[in-house]
Formats: structure tokens, C-alpha cells, sequence
């Protein structure tokens, strides 16, 4: 490994298929890409979506699961907050809270770094109960957990305070297994002003923004209505257009171009396929992680089943999209993609296998294999910290 800065880069894995929980520190070469795997600095908790607070060197995680660790059952996921050690990448918990809903999926810092906003995916877990009404006739009821966006306060020391606001998400979509809300995503704009929470329960997009006089989350613009049964993933922003972009999990694998005001509205621009001409859909085939490079002239979205990421470059007259390349990946179920901080380097994790793959970045956008990576039980997300 060639002598530069440090950049350390932290992998979390989730054990859904099989394999094992923790979160992996590695080394990373910013010249070559070589990834240098140091050690597991915690191989007992089901890691997901992770965050970092570059400015006070805090790495934030969720630990996606429905159970609290001191609860025999139940009680929802947790966020942990580690203080990195920039000589080494060491870790020093700082605090871990609660989120109030099952299955934390995303977090995200507001742009003073005194909020954190978290959305729970929840779960499918269902309660069945019988009573009886005053006709003296049983009924079945049916219950099951609640989906939330919750707001945080965040110290300046980067400990995670008791909730300021809890918004519970109700809805349900078209599709059978749609039968409740599962906020999945919660990203800053560019301006800082709004976040968008894509659920894929409801098949709907929130343009959350903070009242910070009240500390809480409010809507000023209704939500959006994406098409019943496409269940909208993630969402992110053009770096400087007003163009927002959204994924899909299944069913309708395709990303939704839209053109947004600081108030929050959304104008649906273009909708395109993400799949190749031709390609007959599996089951389970699913669009994953997704990314916007820096120069705000290409996208990077993640399939999994044919594990592929699809490369397209942005029109920045019209916000459309146009596909430039499909790279194979030589992993299964492809999960986490995430540019290195100098954006030459794209890292994808898969979650079935634990592969980690390194791509170099060409100035036309796409991907070439650079041949280092790594292996990782059930990888599903990683970060980058330069100190």
C-alpha cells in the first residue's frame, strides 16, 4: 500500500441470508484502490446503513434489527454513535439509543450536524388478536408495528439525545405485501433544507423539512404518489440542479427522474428502465444502493440478481438520464455501492456472499475493475473516513 493520507473505510454487515453480524475497518489506498482489510471491531451486533459526521470524525450505525438487546422481545433497532480514532480508525462508543420502531434502515445529519433524522424500515411481523363486539360477535384483528421517521438532537460531542419528534407513517400500497408503511431513506438536499423519505409501503416520496423552533418534522407540500406497486427505495440529489432521482426495490425496476422546489414539491421529468432490453425479471431481483457522483454528471445504481450496476449520465439541461454502461459484478446480491472522498474509486459489497469489489472511475463515468477488494460475511454497507 502505497505511503498517503490515511482513508480508513468501514464495512457492516447484516446476517439476513447467512453469515455473521459485525463492522469491518479496512485501510484504503486512494491511489490504487487496494483495499486492506485490518480487523472486525465488533462481531456481535447486525450492522446496517451507516453515516459519517466527517467534521467530528463520528460514525454513526444502525443496528437493524427488531429487538432491543435488553428486552427479551421486541422494542425496535438502535443507533450506535463511535467516536473514530484517526490514526488507526479505532472505534470508542460514544452512546447507542433507540430509534422507537423496528429495523433502522437510514440515517442522516441535518447541515448543522444538531439533528438526526432516522427512518425504520419497521417489519412484517404481524400480531393476530379476537374480540368480541357488543353484538356478542368475535372478530379477528389484525395489528402490527408501527413505521416511523423519528428526529434526534445530536450534542456537540456527537451523543444522540431522547427523540424530539416521532411522525408515523400509516399508509399501505398495491401489492399484497405492501399491507403497511416502511419509510426506507431519509436524504439531505443540497440546500439542506428538505429530506426525502421514500417509503415503500405506501408507494410514496416525503419532502420532510425541520421546524427548528418546534424541533419537529413537517410537511409543506403533499406527498407524492409514485406508482402503485413500485416500491420507491432510495433518493438522491443532483449536487446543484434542482433534480432529484429515485430507485426502485421490485416489480418496476426503474428510476424516476423529478424536478424539485425548495418547498418540496415534485414534478415527475422521466421515467426509465433500469434493466437491459430483453431481460426477464426474477423474482427477487432488486434495485440497491444508489449513488450520484460529485460532478453531477453520472449515476451509479446497484441490481441485485443479475448483480449489475447500472451507469447513466445526466442531461444538466433536462434532468433526464441516459444508460452508458452496465458493469457486472462477480458477487451475489449485490448490495452497498459508495465513492471514495477524491470520487475515482466506486466500492460495492455484496451481501450473499461477502464480496467487496473496486472500480475505478474513468472521466467518461464509467467502471473498470481494478482487481482488489476483499471478502466480508454478509457485507451491506460501506463508509469512507479521510481525518
Amino acid at each position: 500500500m502505497s505511503e498517503q493520507k490515511k482513508t480508513f473505510v468501514y464495512i457492516s454487515s447484516w446476517k439476513l441470508f447467512s453469515g455473521s453480524s459485525g463492522l469491518g475497518l479496512y485501510q484504503f489506498d486512494s491511489e490504487t484502490g487496494e483495499l486492506e482489510f485490518k480487523q472486525m471491531l465488533n462481531n456481535e451486533i447486525d450492522f446496517g446503513f451507516s453515516f459519517i459526521d466527517q467534521k467530528r470524525g463520528i460514525l454513526y450505525i444502525v443496528n437493524e434489527t427488531e429487538h432491543l438487546p435488553d428486552a427479551r422481545v421486541g422494542g425496535g433497532g438502535q443507533v450506535f454513535a463511535y467516536k473514530i480514532n484517526p490514526n488507526d480508525g479505532s472505534l470508542q462508543l460514544i452512546c447507542r439509543v433507540p430509534t422507537y420502531c423496528a429495523n433502522p434502515c437510514y440515517i442522516t445529519l441535518d447541515a448543522t450536524g444538531k439533528y438526526m433524522i432516522v427512518a425504520n424500515h419497521s417489519s412484517h411481523s404481524i400480531v393476530t388478536k379476537v374480540e368480541k363486539n357488543a353484538y356478542g360477535k368475535y372478530n379477528i384483528m389484525v395489528e402490527y408495528n408501527d413505521s416511523v421517521v423519528g428526529l434526534f438532537p445530536v450534542a456537540e460531542d456527537g451523543s444522540i439525545g431522547e427523540p424530539l419528534d416521532i411522525v408515523k407513517h400509516t399508509g399501505s400500497g398495491f401489492l399484497r405485501e405492501q399491507f403497511h408503511a416502511n419509510p426506507h431513506s431519509a436524504v439531505m438536499s443540497p440546500s439542506g433544507k428538505l429530506f426525502a423519505v421514500c417509503d415503500n409501503g405506501e408507494d410514496r416520496i416525503y419532502m420532510y423539512q425541520i421546524d427548528r423552533e418546534k424541533s419537529r418534522l413537517f410537511l409543506e407540500a403533499k406527498p407524492f404518489d409514485d406508482v402503485p406497486g413500485s416500491v420507491p427505495r432510495y433518493a438522491i440529489f443532483h449536487p446543484t440542479k434542482p433534480y432529484m432521482y429515485v430507485n426502485h426495490e421490485f416489480r418496476s425496476l426503474s428510476i424516476c427522474c423529478f424536478r424539485y422546489t425548495e418547498d418540496g414539491e415534485l414534478e415527475l421529468i422521466d421515467t426509465l428502465s433500469s434493466m437491459p432490453e430483453g431481460y426477464v425479471m426474477g423474482e427477487h431481483d432488486e434495485q440497491q444502493d444508489f449513488r450520484f457522483h460529485p460532478s453531477g454528471k453520472y449515476i451509479y445504481d446497484t441490481i441485485a440478481g443479475p448483480n449489475l450496476i447500472a451507469v447513466y449520465s445526466v442531461d444538466e439541461q433536462t434532468g433526464k438520464l441516459t444508460l452508458i454502461q452496465y458493469q457486472q459484478v462477480d458477487g451475489k446480491w449485490v448490495r452497498g455501492c459508495t465513492l471514495s472522498p477524491d470520487a475515482r474509486f466506486l466500492l460495492v459489497t455484496c451481501m450473499q456472499d461477502g464480496g467487496l469489489f473496486v472500480y475505478a472511475i474513468g472521466e467518461d463515468g464509467k467502471l473498470t475493475p481494478t482487481g482488489y477488494g476483499g471478502k466480508q460475511p454478509s457485507a451491506v454497507y460501506a463508509t469512507f473516513y479521510q481525518p
